[in-house]
C-alpha cells in the first residue's frame, strides 16, 4: 500500500491548493516489507537497519505489517535531513505501546554534546508520553501527555513538530499537548537516529511501530489532522 494523501485539506503551507496535501515528505517508512533486516524509506535512502524487532501481520496496521520491539530490540539510521534542534521539521509515528511500566524510548537523535531530540514514555511520570528538544543546557521545548490519555495495546499516532528555534507542538493523534515539563532523556553519544531505544542502548521500547514519516517543515494543526485521517 503506497502513501497517497487524499482529499482532505484546503490549505498547504498557507497556499490554496486543490483539496489535497502533496506527498513531499523527506522520508517515509511504510514498514510493509514483512521480513528482512531493513525497513525501507519510500522517499529516499534513509532505510532503517533492524537490530532485533520482528515483523508481525495485522489488518489494523497501515500496510498490514508492523515491527514489534521488545527486550533489547532497536533500529538505526544515519541521517534524516533537517531533523535536529537547529532545523524546522516534523516526525510522526504510528505506535502501539504494550507495556509502559518502565521508561522507554520511541525515537532518539543525539546531535552534539548533549543536544537531543527525544520521544518516549516515562516511568517517573507513570507512563506519560513525552518529548524533549535539548540544546545541551536548556530545554528548548518539552511537553507530554499523561498516561490516562491513551490505552496500552491501542494504536496511536505520535507527532512532534518544531520551527527550528523556539516553537514546537506535540500531538497524540490530532490533539496537541499542553503540559510542559518532560522527563525525557538528555544524554547520549550517538550522532545518528535510533528507533526503539536511547542511543546508548537503554530504555527499550515494548510495543510496535507500523508507520513513520518525516518532513522538513513544521506541520500545522490541520496538516497533522489530515495526516492522521490518511494513515489511521
Amino acid at each position: 500500500m503506497s502513501m497517497q494523501f487524499g482529499v482532505t485539506s484546503q490549505l498547504f503551507r498557507g497556499h490554496a491548493v486543490p483539496d489535497t496535501i502533496p506527498d513531499d515528505s523527506i522520508a517515509q517508512w511504510n514498514l510493509d516489507e514483512g521480513n528482512g533486516s531493513t525497513a525501507g524509506d519510500s522517499q529516499g535512502s534513509n532505510d532503517w537497519s533492524l537490530n532485533g524487532p520482528t515483523w508481525t501481520s495485522g489488518s489494523q496496521y497501515y500496510s498490514g505489517e508492523t515491527l514489534d520491539f521488545g527486550g533489547d530490540d532497536y533500529a538505526t539510521l544515519s541521517e534524516i535531513s533537517s531533523v535536529s534542534v537547529n532545523s524546522e521539521f516534523t516526525v510522526s509515528f504510528w505506535v502501539t505501546l504494550d507495556d509502559v511500566s518502565s521508561t522507554s524510548t520511541l525515537f532518539s537523535h543525539h546531535i552534539s554534546g548533549s543536544n537531543r531530540v527525544t520521544i518516549g514514555v516515562s516511568n517517573s511520570t507513570s507512563g506519560a508520553i513525552e518529548t524533549a528538544l535539548y540544546d545541551g543546557s536548556t530545554f528548548l521545548f518539552d511537553d507530554y501527555f499523561p498516561s490516562d490519555s491513551y490505552n496500552t495495546g491501542e494504536r496511536i499516532m505520535v507527532t512532534l513538530t518544531w520551527d527550528g528555534s523556539s516553537s514546537g507542538s506535540f500531538y497524540l493523534n490530532t490533539t496537541a499537548a499542553t503540559n510542559s515539563g518532560s522527563n525525557a532523556s538528555t544524554t547520549g553519544n550517538y550522532s545518528g537516529y535510533v528507533i526503539g531505544s536511547t542511543d546508548t542502548g537503554q530504555e527499550f521500547l515494548n510495543g510496535s511501530v507500523d508507520f513513520a514519516i518525516a518532513y522538513d517543515w513544521k506541520l500545522s494543526d490541520t496538516e497533522v489532522s489530515d495526516l492522521y485521517d490518511e494513515t489511521v
